[in-house]
């Protein structure tokens, strides 16, 4: 008997709610930067966030919750909060730390008063409601209904802009038109460029969707492709649950090689490198082996048209492939170590983020062990960032950030830190290893938002439902379901 079977039925008799409506709302919008150019637009304030409106109606309803005695919402919250704590440990120790990040700076001569407090306040208060906003995903996610409901408003999200980035790419194909300009907002204005990759004699657009910016929708591709390729087991599961329309369910079974495709023709190369990383993590755990019973199996044919996809993108783009080696962080690596000189690490670089990161290990190797606090890679990145975009940007309306989840808790938190997260994901996911068609999408979400550029927000949604998911199947067996062990021996 599968241990999955042993959670059907059970269906309870609402699932549609305040909550939910949001939550699912929240997750339909993630990937639509256009509705902040908007509204930025219209009330003239280049700094608005849509996603920010949702976060603090978030973190209201948080505290109604936590206020609401023998709710559902509240024994999961107080489910939640017992899993989080390894992660409320890391926060605290970090405002430690923080406290003395002013004297650090100053000694090091990278304070810059008003600037250098911002970043500590701003940086502390978004993981404050980011994590917030994971707690709250964890209390109202509490059926495996709402669940599903949730995952399927993001996945239709998705797919709108996977099928939008190829209509943007026959446009400018056909006609020559960007009809998703890329759109960037400073302190200046709202201005708009467009970038094109000469790709076999032909001028490709490195397409954008509705996203902000070509390296944004390679992040939600590889999300999508991770849900399409687990949907089989993933929909079956779901359809015990939730009615899921018959074409949306076959697009995300057939329509894999579109995710692909959409996510090459971004040309990111951040974006590629998360499909190599979550490519070979599939690879090595569910294709299984190429050569069955001395005849081919389907998966040998998979793997090489991948490489010969990929032969074919270094053979026709040689000039990408050297941009890679001349100007990556590979480039830089080397470069230090023939020169031992910081400048060699940044010498013709044009990744300000990275270069930031590796020359700040260097110079302060009692960052990795320690971590400076909240706020801390953009405090020490600041200087090395505006001296590489150029004297154009005054340090008063500089910002520097890392896009990499793992750089910013290093500065911020350091080793200590890092080991409290690894304990804390430790937890999270024990249990679900009995549910693989669950426990397989979410990880490989999170580890690959977390080891390589992504979105931030989209992260600690997923901590959240992981940790949700971890809730139900308590909440469950403290109603009279079959524990984890139970299911163990099944």
């Amino acid at each position: 008997m599968n241990p999955q079977q042993l959670f059907v039925t059970k269906v309870p008799q609402k699932t549609w709610n305040f909550d939910i409506i949001l939550c699912s709302f929240f997750l339909f919008t993630i990937p639509y930067n256009f509705t902040d150019v908007l509204i930025r637009t219209f009330l003239g304030n280049n700094l608005f966030q849509f996603d920010w409106i949702i976060i603090v109606v978030a973190c209201l309803r948080l505290g109604n919750i936590l206020l609401t005695k023998k709710s559902i919402e509240n024994r999961f919250l107080r489910y939640a909060l017992i899993t989080f704590v390894p992660l409320f440990i890391v926060i605290v120790y970090t405002f430690a730390v923080t406290t003395f990040q002013t004297e650090f700076l100053q000694e090091n001569g990278l304070y810059y008063s008003s600037i250098s407090d911002g970043f500590i306040f701003r940086r502390g208060v978004k993981y404050l409601a980011y994590t917030a906003l994971a707690l709250y995903f964890a209390s109202v996610v509490n059926t495996w209904q709402k669940f599903y409901t949730v995952l399927l408003a993001l996945l239709a999200s998705l797919c709108i802009v996977e099928i939008l980035g190829l209509v943007q790419a026959i446009v400018f194909l056909g006609t020559g038109i960007d009809i998703f300009p890329i759109t960037r907002t400073r302190e200046t204005g709202l201005f708009y460029q467009s970038a094109t990759v000469d790709f076999a004699g032909i001028n490709f657009l490195r397409i954008k969707s509705l996203a902000h910016e070509p390296k944004g929708l390679a992040g939600m591709m590889y999300v999508l492709f991770i849900f399409k390729f687990y949907s089989p087991s993933l929909l079956l599961r779901a359809k015990q649950y939730v009615k899921i329309p018959r074409f949306f369910a076959t697009y995300l079974q057939i329509t894999w090689p579109l995710t692909i495709l959409v996510l090459l023709l971004t040309f990111s190369g951040s974006g590629l490198l998360s499909f190599g990383f979550i490519f070979t993590v599939i690879f090595l755990t569910s294709l299984g082996p190429l050569i069955v019973s001395g005849r081919i199996s389907p998966n040998l044919i998979f793997v090489l048209l991948f490489i010969l996809g990929a032969s074919l993108v270094m053979i026709q783009a040689p000039e990408k492939v050297n941009s890679f080696f001349d100007v990556s962080i590979m480039r830089r690596a080397s470069g230090f170590f023939e020169e031992r000189t910081i400048e060699s690490l940044y010498s013709g670089s044009t990744d300000p983020e990275d270069t930031a990161a590796i020359i700040n290990v260097i110079k302060f190797p009692i960052v990795v062990l320690t971590g400076v606090g909240f706020g801390g890679y953009s405090n020490l990145a600041l200087p090395i960032v505006v001296s590489m975009y150029g004297s154009g940007i005054p340090i008063e309306t500089a910002s520097a950030f890392s896009r990499n989840i793992l750089i910013e808790l290093l500065f911020s938190s350091g080793l200590v830190g890092i080991a409290g997260c690894l304990f804390f994901a430790s937890r999270l996911l024990r249990n679900l290893r009995f549910y693989p068609d669950v426990i397989m999408p979410l990880t490989l979400v999170i580890v690959s938002s977390f080891l390589i550029r992504s979105n931030e927000v989209l992260f600690f949604v997923f901590i959240g439902i992981v940790c949700a998911v971890n809730c139900i199947l308590k909440d469950e067996t403290k109603q009279g379901w079959p524990s984890v062990k139970t299911l163990c021996r099944v």
